[in-house]
């Protein structure tokens, strides 16, 4: 954040601890001497909580987000300043490029999120879906709209309602390629299982939430989605090394509906709707 090419007395950096371990002292006091920067702690109590209590604390006329396992472009602030002067109104979203290109599971899963948000992108109507790791809204309009649901605890889903709530204010939303965030998501087997499994729990809430109440069944995509996400892979990984990716594709989506379908068995069975830890 630091090398960011923007005024200091026009930027102000948030960082929410979300339960994890406290910061020595002389790194907070350090950091501060190369940007403006404030750090708030809570409880562990996920990012659509965490990043409520960011924009609670921002006194600027704008919220842009991303998150610790992400690196901004030195030119992030100045593109979404010049895209916010044409429509000051809107939800601008960039682009996030896989930063570990050697990590297939990294890879994988920063495919299929980038290719469901060009997929939105595609669409006639105005919808959208970003990811909040690179989006920026007016903060007046962040508040209207209630801030992130913090009934979704996980990092799954929360960004999709946000999103989805704010196209039912009426707000547009706008792509911006130039606004572009590097991601470092180091996974293995195991995390790369769990963080799709939680997605599907996370789309269970979401679609509980917004739609037909009655319906519990897996919202089964038609066959030209997963065509299309096949073709997606092809085009966004090295050709000698998207063959490789494919199981690792196919493990995705079965963890989503495992995990969809292990919270619509707690709702059958216990009758709640909130996502637990």
């Amino acid at each position: 954040m630091a090398r960011l090419n923007y005024p200091d007395d026009k930027l102000e950096v948030i960082v929410v601890n979300d339960g994890g371990s406290d910061l020595p002292e002389s790194l907070i006091q350090q950091t501060r001497k190369n940007i403006p920067i404030s750090l708030h702690s809570q409880e562990k109590s996920g990012p659509a909580t965490a990043r409520n209590v960011g924009a609670r604390h921002a006194m600027g006329e704008y919220l842009a987000f991303t998150d610790d396992d992400c690196a901004p472009d030195s030119e992030w602030l100045r593109c979404l300043a010049s895209r916010f002067a044409s429509a000051p109104r809107s939800m601008v979203g960039g682009m996030t490029i896989n930063g570990l290109e050697q990590n297939p599971f990294a890879t994988v899963s920063q495919i299929i999120v980038s290719y469901l948000c060009a997929e939105t992108i595609q669409r006639p109507e105005p919808m959208r879906f970003f990811a909040s790791n690179n989006f920026a809204v007016l903060k007046n309009l962040f508040d209207k709209t209630g801030g992130f649901d913090e009934t979704f605890p996980l990092a799954a889903s929360e960004d999709r309602d946000f999103c989805y709530r704010w196209w039912q204010n009426g707000y547009r939303m706008y792509y911006a390629p130039e606004v572009v965030v590097f991601h470092f998501h180091a996974l293995h087997s195991l995390t790369f299982f769990r963080q799709h499994f939680n997605y599907g729990r996370g789309a269970f809430q979401f679609f509980r939430k917004h739609f037909n109440s009655q319906k519990r069944t897996f919202p089964v995509k038609p066959l030209p989605f997963y065509l299309n996400l096949l073709r997606y892979l092809f085009s966004r990984s090295k050709n000698r090394m998207a063959p490789f990716l494919i199981p690792l594709l196919a493990v995705s989506q079965l963890a989503t509906f495992a995990g969809y379908m292990q919270q619509h068995y707690q709702f059958t069975v216990h009758g709640s709707q909130t996502l637990k830890r």
